[in-house]
C-alpha cells in the first residue's frame, strides 16, 4: 500500500482505481482512466466543471473525479490533468499529481512484491507489468 505525504504534514494511503475497456485483440486498453477513490462531494464544484469534457463517477459517498487517459503510442497521457488537479481540493490534488508523477514507481513497487499477480483482470496485469518495465508510460503532458 502506497502512502502520500500531504503539504499539511499528514500521510495517508494512496487510493485510486484504473477503469476502462480492454481490447483483447490489441492486448491494450481502448479506454483507460484513473478514478480517484476519495469523493469530491455530492456536487461537482464549478471550478471542476470549467475543465471541459471531464468525467465523474457517482458512488454512494458522492462524486469521484476521473482522470481520462489518451493513448499516444506507448504512452497513456492525462490531457486534462492540469485543469483537474488545479480545481481539486488540496489533498485530492496532491494525490492526483502524485499518481501521475509516480505511476511507474507504483507499478514497479507492485511488481517488486508480486502484487501485480493479485490483480483480477488479466489485461490490467499485463498493462501494469509493461508499465513497471518501462514499455508503457502514464503521465500528464
Amino acid at each position: 500500500e502506497g502512502q502520500v505525504d500531504y503539504p499539511d504534514g499528514s500521510r495517508e494511503a494512496l487510493s485510486f482505481m484504473l477503469i476502462g475497456d480492454y481490447n483483447n485483440n490489441r492486448h491494450n486498453f481502448d479506454r483507460l482512466d484513473i478514478l480517484l477513490d476519495d469523493s469530491i462531494g455530492k456536487t461537482v464544484p464549478p471550478k471542476l466543471q470549467s475543465c471541459g469534457k471531464i468525467r465523474f463517477e457517482d458512488r454512494d459517498d458522492g462524486k469521484h473525479a476521473v482522470i481520462q487517459l489518451l493513448e499516444m503510442g506507448d504512452r497513456q497521457v492525462a490531457t486534462t490533468a492540469r485543469c483537474i488537479i488545479d480545481a481539486l481540493p488540496p489533498k485530492l490534488a496532491t494525490e492526483a499529481a502524485f499518481i501521475l508523477a509516480h505511476f511507474r514507481e507504483v507499478a514497479q513497487s507492485m511488481a517488486a512484491v508480486d502484487a501485480i499477480k493479485l490483480i483480477g483482470h488479466d489485461g490490467l496485469k499485463v498493462f501494469m507489468d509493461r508499465v513497471a518495465k518501462g514499455e508503457i508510460s502514464v503521465n500528464a503532458p
